[in-house]
């Protein structure tokens, strides 16, 4: 049987653990301030799948303050060298691949 329960919160998520109704999946964060003090274990994810995703959210740029339109380049400056590392590892991975073995 397969069963999907969606609940309220990261405390309810670890309380039906607690309860070993099965498992969750919550950020780090609410482990350590919920989780750690249930006495529930953690096993890190390293999938690609279960990095998270986030958005810069601004309405204009053009009206940012000083400090908030350097944040805001600094982090899509960050983001820009991210992937050309990415880039970089993949075509290396690439070629690895395609030298010969001895």
């Amino acid at each position: 049987m397969r069963l999907r329960i969606n609940v309220p919160g990261f405390d309810a998520v670890c309380r039906m653990v607690q309860a070993n109704m099965g498992i969750g999946l919550i950020p780090d964060r609410a482990f350590e301030v919920i989780g750690a003090g249930m006495k529930l274990r953690a096993i890190p994810l390293r999938d690609e799948w279960a990095r998270r995703q986030l958005k810069i959210a601004v309405r204009d740029s053009g009206q940012l303050s000083g400090t908030s339109r350097l944040m805001l380049d600094h982090l899509q400056a960050a983001e820009g060298q991210e992937k050309q590392q990415k880039q970089q590892n993949i075509a290396k991975a690439i070629a690895d691949r395609a030298a010969p073995r001895a």
